[in-house]
């Protein structure tokens, strides 16, 4: 097989979602000329290029390690604190 050789997927997609994945395969480099280009866009996401993060479970998961991380500071000051008394 040709390495230039690639399958063929179809998409049913509304035109604001077409827009969209363009729009977002632009403003990730994935282009074709000056257009976003939606198949390069799919193959960097197969490829583990990129990955898609649902946003308001990432921004969870963010919260919790801040909060994790600020225990975790004022735990060693406490120790600090109470080392050098």
């Amino acid at each position: 097989m040709s390495p230039r050789k690639r399958d063929a997927v179809t998409l049913a997609l509304s035109p604001d979602a077409k827009q969209n994945l363009e729009a977002i395969a632009l403003s990730l480099g994935c282009k074709w000329g000056d257009r976003g280009n939606v198949s390069l866009l799919l193959e960097r996401i197969a490829a583990g290029d990129l990955v898609v993060v649902d946003e308001a479970n990432h921004e969870l998961k963010v919260g919790r390690s801040l909060v994790e991380a600020e225990q975790a500071l004022q735990s060693a000051l406490k120790a600090i604190k109470k080392a050098k008394k």
